[in-house]
C-alpha cells in the first residue's frame, strides 16, 4: 500500500491522507484491482458548514466529491477502486493524486486548495514464457530427436504432431527433448506446448519439420565421353560406407566404387574404359547406378549416357599419284599435272577403334565420290586404291565410318607441277651450206642458205614437241627438234631479196614461244620484204617503213612538226616510224600576223560570206557592229559600252552572234552554257563556244568541208 499526506500538519491544521493499495490480482487476465481512500484529517475542529469539493485520480481515472468538512477527527471523503491492466511481462506501475478546496481561515491563515501526488509499483503477475523454442537436434534414417528449451521453469510438456497432442510429462526444468521413430526419408511437422510453472500458462513453440534421412542414393549423374570423367553426386549425409556399381544398358558392370564419398569423379581407369568400350556397340549407351548400404539398395536411372566419341576410326598414310603417262613429259608418278593427270588416292591403312568394326570408306575428288564398304567383322584394311580420271581440284577428301557411326575425315592438299614457259631466241645470217660435208661459209652478199641459231629453254620436265615446232622462211617450214644451229632455205635464197624468218617452239605441254629474224639482200640501198616492209639503207622489217642512219636524208623526209593527213584512221608511225600525236577537231589555218599565232588552238573563228551585223559582247553588255565578209576571231575584246570595272575584260571569252542581212539572228558562233571543253577548245572558260545553227534557214559559215584524220610528228 502507498500513503501520501497532502497539506501541512503544523499547528493542528487539517490535511489530506490518500491511501492506495493493490486489492486483488487476476493472473489469467494479467490485471490488478487497485483500491484507494481519501481521508480528511482534522486534528482540531473545523467550524464551517459551507460545501467544499475534492477529487482523486488513480492511474488516469478521476473520482470526485463535495460536501461539508466541518467537525473534528477523520472524515473519509472518497473511496473507490480501478482494474489496471499489466504489461505483457506482468509488470505495472501506476500514478495517483488528490486535491481538496478547503477555502477556510485557520489560526489567522487562509487555507485554499491543497493537493499532492505519488506513484507505486504493482505486483508483477507471472505470465507466459518469455522465450521458448524447438529444433531438430539429431536424426537418422529411422529416428528424429526434437529438443525444446524455455527461459522460465516448465512443469508440463506435450508434443503436437500427426494432428494429435501427445503428453510427455512434467520436466520441472527449462529444457528437454523427444525422440520419434519414423520411416526413412519421411517427415512430420511438430511443435511443443509448454506450461509455465509459476503461472500455469501454456505457450506454443515454433513448428519444426522432423524428417529422417534417406539411405545413400545417387542424386545426379552426367553424360560423358569414355576416357573422360563421370561425375556422380551421392546423397550420404551420415557418411555411411556403401558399394556402388555402374551398369551398361545390357546389364554389364562398367565401373564400381566402395566408400563413403558424396561427390564421385572418376571411372576413367583403364579397366573401366575397356569395359565401357566393350559394352558400347553404338555411338552411345545409357547407364544406371546402384548403391548397396547394408542391404538397402537404391537405383539411379535417369537416362544419362556415355559415348565412344573418342574412338574414331584411324586413317593411315595417303599417297596421291598419277596413273597416266605423257609423251615428252618426264616426272615421277607422284608428280601431278593439273588438268591432265588421272588421280589415284591410295590409303595405306584404315582401322576401327575399341571393338568397333569398319563399315565404309569414301573418297571425294573433283565432284566424284567413290567408296568401299564392309559388312563383316573387319576391324582394319590396307592399301585401298581409288582412281579418278580428272585432276582439276587441289583437295582430296577421305572419310571413314565405323559400326558405331563415328567418322574420321581427312583432307589431302594436292600440289601440282608448275612449268616454266619455253623461251626462244633466233639469230640468222646468209651464207653457203654444204649439206654433204656439213660445212658453212658466211656470205652476206651471195649466200643462198640461212644459218639460224636457236637458243632458249624448256622446263626441265618437258621436251620440245617437234610435231608442232617449226621454223619458216620463204613459205617453207622446217621442224624444230632441238636448240642449236639449223640451215634452211635449201640453197634457194635470192641474194637480191631479203627474207623474214619466224620460228615457233612448242613444248610437250603445248606452251609456245616465238622468235623472228631477218636477213638482208646481198647489196642494198632500198629493200622490200615480201610486200610487207620497206627500208632505205638497210634490211627491211615486217610491217615497217625504215630509214637507216647511214643515209644522208634520214629524218628529212618527214621531219618533226610534219602534219600527216589521211582518209584512213591509222597512225603513220606504222609506216614512217617516229612519234605522232593525233589532232582532234581542228581546222588548219595559215599563220599570218598576231591574230593567227601558229601552234595554238585557243579561240574560235567565224566566217562571214557577206557583210552582216554582229551582236558582240559579254553578259548583258552588247554592241552591234557591221562587219564585211571575212574571217573573225571570237575572243574577248574591249568595246566602248563595256564596264571595265567588271574585272572580266581580257579574261573571259566573248560572245558573237551573226545576223542575216541585218535581220533576225540566225547562225554563227553562239555561246552555250551547257557545253564543256571540247569542240576544238582546250579549256572550259565561263562560256564555251562552238559553231552552231540557230534557225532553220541559214547560210553556211564555212566552205564545203572534207573531214580527214590528222597527225603531227613530235619525235
Amino acid at each position: 500500500m502507498a500513503t501520501i499526506t497532502i497539506g501541512s500538519t503544523a499547528g493542528q491544521r487539517p490535511y489530506l491522507q490518500l491511501n492506495v493499495w493493490e486489492s486483488a490480482t487476476n493472473k489469467g487476465a494479467n490485471q490488478s484491482t487497485v483500491s484507494f481512500s481519501l481521508i480528511l484529517k482534522r486534528p482540531s475542529r473545523i467550524s464551517s458548514s459551507a460545501s467544499k469539493s475534492w477529487s482523486a485520480s488513480i492511474d488516469g481515472q478521476n473520482f470526485s466529491g463535495s460536501g461539508s468538512i466541518g467537525g473534528s477527527g477523520d472524515k473519509t471523503l472518497l473511496t473507490g477502486s480501478k482494474v489496471v491492466g499489466h504489461n505483457a511481462d506482468g509488470s505495472k506501475s501506476i500514478g495517483f493524486s488528490a486535491s481538496a478546496s478547503l477555502n477556510i481561515t485557520w489560526s489567522g491563515q487562509w487555507l485554499g486548495t491543497i493537493s499532492g501526488s505519488g506513484s507505486m509499483g504493482l505486483t508483477k503477475i507471472p505470465r507466459y514464457f518469455s522465450s521458448c523454442s524447438a529444433w531438430v537436434s539429431s536424426r537418422t534414417e529411422t529416428q528424429v530427436t526434437v529438443s525444446w528449451k524455455t527461459a522460465e521453469t516448465c512443469n508440463g510438456v506435450s508434443a503436437v504432431y500427426d494432428g494429435t497432442e501427445h503428453w510427455i510429462g512434467d520436466p520441472n526444468g527449462t529444457s528437454g527433448s523427444i525422440t520419434l521413430t519414423m520411416n526413412p526419408d519421411t517427415s512430420k511437422n511438430l511443435y511443443f506446448r509448454l506450461r509455465r510453472k509459476d503461472s500455469n500458462l501454456v505457450s506454443n513453440t515454433n513448428q519444426v519439420s522432423a524428417s529422417t534421412y534417406a539411405y545413400p542414393y545417387v542424386q545426379s549423374g552426367t553424360d560423358f565421353v569414355i576416357e573422360d570423367t563421370l561425375k556422380l553426386n551421392v546423397y550420404n549425409p551420415l557418411n555411411h560406407s556403401y558399394v556402388l556399381n555402374v551398369y551398361a544398358s545390357n546389364g554389364s558392370v562398367i565401373g564400381g566404387y566402395n566408400g563413403s564419398g558424396t561427390v564421385l569423379n572418376g571411372f576413367n581407369d583403364s579397366g573401366s574404359i575397356d569395359l565401357m568400350y566393350r559394352s558400347c556397340a553404338n555411338r552411345s549407351d545409357t547407364y544406371h547406378v546402384t548403391i548397396d548400404y547394408n542391404g538397402h539398395i537404391s537405383t539411379y536411372d535417369n537416362g544419362n549416357t556415355y559415348s565412344a566419341d573418342k574412338a574414331v576410326p584411324a586413317i593411315g598414310n595417303v599417297t596421291i599419284s598419277d596413273t597416266k603417262t605423257f609423251a615428252g613429259i618426264h616426272k615421277q608418278a607422284t608428280e601431278l599435272i593439273q588438268g591432265r593427270s588421272a588421280i589415284r588416292a591410295t590409303v595405306a591403312s584404315v582401322s576401327a577403334q575399341k571393338y568397333a568394326k569398319l563399315r565404309k570408306i569414301t573418297v571425294s575428288y573433283d565432284g566424284t565420290e567413290k567408296s568401299k564398304s564392309w559388312t563383316d567383322e573387319t576391324e582394319s584394311d590396307s592399301n585401298i586404291d581409288f582412281d579418278f580420271t580428272t585432276s582439276n581440284s587441289n583437295e582430296v577428301t577421305i572419310t571413314v565410318e565405323d559400326s558405331r557411326g563415328l567418322k574420321t575425315t581427312r583432307k589431302i592438299q594436292l600440289s601440282f607441277l608448275q612449268f616454266a614457259m619455253p623461251s626462244l631466241t633466233l639469230t640468222a645470217e646468209r651464207g653457203i651450206y654444204d649439206a654433204v660435208y656439213k660445212t658453212w661459209k658466211s656470205d652476206a652478199n651471195h649466200g643462198t642458205y640461212a644459218k639460224c641459231v636457236l637458243g632458249g629453254s624448256t622446263d626441265s620436265h618437258l621436251d620440245i614437241d617437234s610435231s608442232k615446232s617449226v621454223i619458216k622462211i620463204n613459205n617453207t617450214s622446217t621442224s624444230i627438234s632441238s636448240f642449236g644451229d639449223m640451215y634452211i632455205g635449201g640453197g634457194n635464197l635470192l641474194y637480191t631479196s631479203g627474207y623474214h624468218i619466224e620460228a615457233t617452239l612448242f613444248d610437250a605441254l603445248g606452251q609456245s614461244a616465238t622468235a623472228v629474224a631477218d636477213i638482208a639482200s646481198g647489196s642494198r640501198i632500198m629493200t622490200i620484204l615480201k610486200d610487207e616492209g620497206i627500208a632505205f639503207g638497210g634490211m627491211a622489217e615486217k610491217g615497217k617503213f625504215k630509214i637507216y642512219d647511214n643515209l644522208e636524208f634520214n629524218g628529212c623526209i618527214l621531219p618533226i612538226g610534219f602534219i600527216y593527213m589521211s582518209m584512213v584512221d591509222e597512225n603513220p608511225a606504222k609506216w614512217f616510224g617516229g612519234t605522232w600525236e593525233k589532232i582532234y577537231g581542228r581546222y588548219l589555218l595559215a599563220a599570218g600576223d598576231d591574230t593567227y599565232v601558229p601552234l595554238t588552238s585557243e579561240g574560235s573563228y567565224f566566217t562571214l560570206n557577206k557583210r552582216n551585223r554582229v551582236k558582240w559582247g559579254r553578259d548583258n553588255s552588247w554592241v552591234y557592229k557591221d562587219l564585211d565578209a571575212g574571217t573573225y576571231k571570237a575572243e574577248n575584246k574591249t568595246f566602248d559600252n563595256q564596264d571595265p570595272s567588271s574585272g572580266h575584260q581580257k579574261e573571259v571569252w566573248a560572245r558573237a552572234e551573226v545576223g542575216l542581212e541585218h535581220g533576225a539572228m540566225g547562225q554563227g558562233v553562239r555561246v552555250s552554257t551547257f557545253e564543256s571543253a571540247g569542240y576544238g577548245l582546250t579549256k572550259a572558260p565561263s562560256f564555251t563556244e562552238r559553231v552552231i545553227v540557230s534557225s532553220g534557214t541559214y547560210r553556211p559559215c564555212l566552205p564545203p568541208t572534207v573531214v580527214v584524220y590528222m597527225w603531227q610528228r613530235t619525235a
